[in-house]
Order: structure tokens, then sequence, then C-alpha cells
């Protein structure tokens, strides 16, 4: 060596940007939702994500991953409440940008879920209450759908 400093050029610094923005997703009751966008700038952006202008954090059933420039929400076992506009916000000390896209929930019919295993709870449940109940017929059930939850119950 020479004793001469080597310059070694500095990335530029650039606002974040998005080089594959969110797409609108629509899935069933109990799937999992993955939205997914890729994000550059200098220095890296931080991410944070909302749903409806609110925003989301990490839970049991919400997984928010970064790596590389790949951003993802993972919605595990979604519900129709999951239902929603969803924004995703890059920023650094130079600007910030979003993209947002829809997550649709499609409920599952009350009709179309009712399972061999469900029956047959429900049949051991009206079973025991008409045993309770010696010489009265005693029914009851829940059924789950849209509208919301109801209950009967007749004697």
């Amino acid at each position: 060596m020479d004793g001469r400093a080597v310059q070694v050029p500095r990335p530029a610094a650039v606002a974040p940007q998005f080089s594959q923005k969110l797409e609108n997703v629509t899935l069933e009751e109990g799937a999992t939702a993955t939205l997914e966008c890729h994000v550059t700038g200098h220095p890296e952006p931080g991410v944070r994500w909302y749903k409806e202008g609110r925003p989301l954090s990490a839970s049991q059933k919400v997984e928010m991953r970064k790596q590389d420039g790949r951003v993802r929400l993972i919605l595990y076992e979604v519900r129709e409440h999951d239902s929603g506009r969803y924004t995703c916000i890059a920023q650094n000390h130079l600007g910030e940008n979003s993209s947002s896209a829809n997550i649709i929930v499609n409920g599952i019919d009350a009709s179309l879920s009712l399972s061999r295993g469900s029956l047959e709870n429900f049949l051991t449940i009206s079973e025991a209450i008409s045993d309770v109940f010696v010489g009265t017929s005693c029914y009851a059930m829940v059924v789950h759908g849209r509208p919301q939850t109801s209950k009967y119950t007749s004697f």
C-alpha cells in the first residue's frame, strides 16, 4: 500500500418507493390472508401497517415480516370482520410512501357448514336437555352464519 486513503462510494440517499404494490385478496373464512409488497429506499425504510387507518400490531393472529425489501402482512384464520382496506407505509428520513389493498373475506354459509361432528354435538346437547326435563320435549340450537349467531330454545 502506498498510504493513500481508499474512497468507498456511499449509496445515494433515496426516499421509499414500492417496486411492487399490494394487491387485493379475496378468500373464505378460516383461510390465511397474505398481503405482500416490495419496498426500496436508502437508508432502509421502516414499515408500519394499518387497517382502515388504524395501526396494526403483531399478535397470534397477525404476523408482519420484512426481509431484503420484501414486506408481508399475514392474517391467520380470517373472519368477515377482517375484511377491509389495509395500508403499508414505508418511511425514512427522506420521506414516506404507501401502498393499499383490500382484503375481502367471504363468510361461510350456515347451511353448508354443518358437519357430521357438529350434528352429533347438537344431538348430544338436545338429548341431555330432554333427559333433564322428563316427559318434556326440549330443543336447543345455535346457528352460526349470516346474520349473526342465533340461539333458539323450545320447551
